[in-house]
């Protein structure tokens, strides 16, 4: 099965015009020391040799073993793509808005059993509803690891020593609080990973056993393999027909679809010798792991009240008591902190909030819900959206979605990934006061997109007065559009 690089990547372009480590430049023109390009324009990333044990993966505090590295062992394993590795799918479902929109900040480190890879993820509105087997139809990290010796690295077709490996963070998909990994169960030695929302995205810890590569496993001391991979960006609920369902990926090195060939992968130089960290610092976070729940005293009402008030400075104390709120997703309080986190005057708090209740169903939603969604939806920065956006999640998965509301909240949008989030929510809260306004984006919206959204919304929603718009879209001129609608019909049939 073709799967979603081959869409999202229809063109292999190799870097060229590169000059013999020239460093990789950054989207303001800064050199990454850690990222260099060789003649034939193949990406060199550097992978630094740590103690055994001295990494476990999904430990609080789990980042200091880069933090505490001396600045040029912590650039020499660090990747932070630009801008310009943007790898845009359709802009029918939304614009890239930059760093914050969708990118990826990427350290490295191996040891004798395991690779690791510490992703530091910006995206400001996180949705994945995918079922397991195709979770690349939302927000996921996806590697590419060849583990060939040399002398069959970079060929035209795989093997068994390449593999694709797909991660979605946990709480991105409502249905996977930890970490899901793709077929993880295909291998006796499995990759693991730990998550961590956080007030900008989300930071995945992985490790990647040597062993689960046959060739890796007979040579544990290569001193490389091949790799590269890539950010898919939503923005939106909603797996459509249309694959992918997707607004665009965000490249680590090159454009190519390397789950098909690995001919075009990046070098990861993996370092023999280990890096000198002293022992003192060895677990100096000691902590619960993420896994384990929070450990931080917070008390709702007094330490959130100030900020219902007065704007907090946006950098340190927003994202501080953003974390806060995220870290605190299963506290027994969860529903106090996240009912006074969307009262707050910075967006940040207020989003993380929303967040929190958007995927946490099982929690009240505070009598204010509505209030605070209407002032959010009359900012217009890109957090008060993403907050909007959770809350229509958090109110559609309770059934308690007021289609009228919702809509006027919609209309004066322009963004695709607005109107793609009310009209699947729309579908998913079951109410069929959404039909009329379904119907219109069906019959008359010029984007194709949002003429699948509208069909599928209407297959959810089962209602048979739609059949005949429906029947009329089969011969929409955009093809999506008429197997959408299709589908939908039979939904709605098979439900009579």
């Amino acid at each position: 099965m073709l799967r979603l690089a081959c869409l999202l990547l229809c063109t292999c372009v190799l870097l060229s015009g590169c000059d013999v480590m020239q460093p990789f430049v950054d989207a303001d023109g800064g050199s990454l020391p850690g990222t260099t390009v060789d003649e034939s324009g193949r990406v060199i990333l550097t992978a630094i040799r740590v103690p055994d044990g001295l990494i476990t993966i999904g430990e609080r505090g789990n980042e200091w073993w880069w933090s505490e590295l001396d600045w040029e062992d912590r650039a020499r394993c660090r990747h932070e793509p630009g801008a310009e590795m943007w790898a845009l799918s359709d802009e029918s479902r939304g614009w890239y808005f930059g760093k914050d929109d969708c990118s990826v900040t990427l350290h490295f480190a191996h040891d004798t059993d395991y690779l690791y890879i510490r992703a530091e993820v910006r995206d400001q509105v996180l949705f994945n509803t995918a079922d397991p087997e195709t979770p690349n139809l939302g927000d996921d990290i996806e590697l590419f690891i060849d583990a060939n010796g040399p002398d069959k690295r970079f060929a035209e077709t795989n093997n068994e020593n390449v593999r694709q490996i797909m991660l979605v963070a946990g709480d991105i998909n409502p249905a996977w609080r930890e970490p899901h990994i793709w077929q993880s169960d295909k291998t006796a030695e499995k990759p693991r990973a730990a998550s961590r929302l956080t007030p900008h995205g989300y930071t995945m810890e992985i490790a990647i056993p040597k062993a689960s590569f046959p060739h890796w496993k007979e040579n544990p001391d290569m001193d490389s393999i091949g790799f590269d991979g890539f950010l898919v960006d939503a923005d939106a609920p909603g797996v459509d027909i249309h694959h992918p369902a997707l607004k665009g990926a965000h490249c680590f090195c090159t454009y190519a679809q390397h789950f098909l060939k690995p001919a075009h992968l990046s070098l990861l130089v993996l370092e023999k010798e280990p890096v000198s960290i002293p022992h003192s610092h060895w677990r100096a976070l000691p902590g619960p792991t993420w896994e384990s729940g929070p450990s931080t005293k917070f008390i709702p009402g007094a330490d959130l009240a100030h900020s219902h008030t007065s704007p907090l400075p946006p950098s340190p104390g927003a994202e501080v008591w953003a974390q806060k709120v995220l870290d605190l997703i299963d506290d027994p309080q969860a529903d106090l902190i996240a009912a006074d986190a969307i009262k707050s005057r910075s967006h940040l708090i207020a989003k993380a909030g929303m967040l929190v209740l958007a995927r946490r169903p099982n929690l009240p939603l505070p009598e204010a819900m509505m209030e605070e969604t209407k002032r959010l939806a009359a900012r217009k920065d890109p957090e008060a959206v993403a907050a909007v956006l959770y809350a229509m999640e958090a109110l559609a998965v309770r059934k308690q979605f007021p289609v009228a509301d919702m809509f006027a909240i919609t209309k004066p949008s322009t963004d695709p990934a607005v109107w793609l989030t009310f009209m699947y929510y729309s579908g998913l809260n079951g109410d069929k006061a959404a039909t009329p306004i379904l119907l219109n984006i069906l019959k008359n919206d010029p984007n194709f997109r949002l003429r699948m959204m509208a069909a599928l919304a209407l297959g959810m929603l089962q209602d048979p007065t739609a059949l005949d718009a429906l029947q009329e879209a089969t011969s929409d001129k955009d093809g999506d559009v008429r197997l959408q609608a299709a589908d939908a019909i039979k939904k709605i049939e098979a439900a009579k």
